[in-house]
């Protein structure tokens, strides 16, 4: 059974208790819902590939817009580990930030994260 299905089944039998008006049914019923509502949000972000952070697999989606990515190379390649790349969707592929050579054994990348806030140098407390 995956999340969905759960979610779907503990909504379900939530419904069922609660409109029996059985206060007795209705703590449990209360409780399915609330699991629910946490399967729900922890599905929404294991499949937010937006989530600084997470690995996403090429072979499970792209990026979407053009940009700088973190980026992992795979075993057998010039630069295993990862590294900061370009990706250009129109030709679909990363590339190095500076000569746009293209990068094939790229296996995994993940949106960059926000830049750290740096505080004002001409604050003088």
């Amino acid at each position: 059974m995956n999340n969905n299905e759960a979610i779907a089944r503990l909504q379900a039998a939530a419904d069922i208790a609660i409109s029996t008006g059985c206060e007795l049914a209705k703590m449990p019923a209360m409780d399915a819902l609330a699991i629910a509502d946490l399967l729900k949000k922890q599905e929404a972000v294991a499949t937010d590939t937006n989530v600084p952070g997470k690995w996403i697999s090429v072979k499970d989606r792209i990026p979407e817009k053009p940009g700088r990515y973190l980026c992992w190379f795979g075993k057998n390649t010039f630069a295993v580990g990862a590294s900061i790349v370009s990706y250009i969707p129109d030709l679909h592929w990363f590339a190095s930030l500076k000569s746009l050579e293209r990068y094939e054994n790229v296996t995994h990348w993940m949106p960059m994260p926000e830049p750290p806030k740096e505080e004002d140098e001409c604050n003088t407390d």
